[in-house]
């Protein structure tokens, strides 16, 4: 192996560990409620499957580019108003999306800041 070739390696090394260290002294935590309450949120396959309908682009009947109103949701999960309602407010209490009267339509769509912060809370913290 040449000079060149391990300096490379070592410089390679060097610059992934500042990487993670710089991660983590700056990657936000989530309380253990926190990461509770998203938890028990997700584990619903209907409330997972909403939130798997809102990163889709374009499917919302308002006009809005990403998210969905309650009654694009309503339709595509094929429950009530008042039950599609019931998960949308453990969602947003979560934190988990964000919730936006439009109107007489109710808008929804993902908080990605939250789910990054929930998926970084898993990876490293369970």
């Amino acid at each position: 192996m040449s000079a060149h070739q391990k300096q490379y390696i070592v410089a390679n090394a060097l610059l992934t560990a500042a990487i993670h260290i710089d991660i983590y002294l700056y990657m936000p935590t989530l309380t253990d409620k926190q990461l509770v309450d998203a938890l028990k949120a997700i584990a619903d396959p209907t409330r997972l499957k909403i939130l798997r309908l809102l990163k889709q682009k374009g499917c919302c009947s308002i006009g809005k580019g990403e998210g969905m109103c309650a009654c694009d949701i309503e339709e595509q999960v094929k429950l009530s108003q008042p039950t599609i309602s019931h998960h949308m407010g453990i969602l947003r209490k979560a934190g988990l999306i964000h919730a936006e009267k439009q109107g007489l339509w109710m808008w929804y769509r993902r908080n990605e800041k939250s789910l990054k912060e929930l998926g970084q809370s898993v990876n490293t913290g369970v």
